[in-house]
């Protein structure tokens, strides 16, 4: 073939073997082998169609080709990758998107997701801290607050825009306060009263 119309005309068509999916067809099933040879005329075939290698889909022109070719690289290639299943429709369908989405996914992701949780605090919204529930001392883990283990306000910050510190409600003697910053606790602390 000439070179003319680019590099596409080069791949040779005429060689194309039956695909994976056709081949781990034919050895699980010998009549669907039969449908295919009955498909292809045996005059026409090398050896009158003797000598074929089911898992490279190719006939040879003698015993010893075809025995030299067993011993070969790209035929126990291609039986390793004939050990894998092939795709199902279903899996092909799911590449593409065409599928249900149920909701939640399944599998590793949380798996990972829940390390990542408990290698790493994530903030509590203020919402939890103001219910009285949860008095511990929350920070983001790239977040290095000053102010955070402190017991008293920080004051200096109160003013701020994004800053404020709520009063959580009170108790015998004691009065429970939050410091919020741009809408996350940061610290909780407790105050007593004389």
């Amino acid at each position: 073939m000439p070179a003319i119309r680019g590099s596409e005309s080069k791949k040779k068509t005429r060689r194309y073997t039956r695909a994976l999916d056709q081949v781990h067809a034919d050895l699980a099933s010998q009549r669907h082998l039969e449908l295919y040879h009955e498909t292809k005329a045996h005059e026409e075939l090398p050896a009158l169609g003797q000598y074929y290698c089911k898992e490279c889909a190719k006939w040879y022109e003698s015993e010893t080709n075809f025995v030299a070719h067993q011993k070969g690289k790209p035929h126990k290639r291609r039986v390793k990758q004939l050990k894998d299943e092939p795709y199902s429709q279903k899996e092909a369908e799911a590449a593409i998107g065409l599928r249900t989405d149920n909701g939640r996914r399944k599998g590793e992701v949380e798996e990972v997701m829940e390390e990542d949780e408990v290698m790493h605090p994530v903030r509590k919204p203020p919402q939890q801290v103001l219910s009285g529930q949860h008095e511990e001392q929350y920070h983001h883990r790239d977040y290095d607050d000053p102010h955070r283990n402190t017991e008293v306000p920080p004051m200096s910050l109160v003013g701020q825009p994004g800053h404020k510190i709520l009063q959580l409600g009170t108790s015998e003697n004691q009065e429970d306060y939050s410091y919020q910053s741009k809408g996350y606790a940061r610290c909780v602390w407790h105050t007593k009263q004389t």
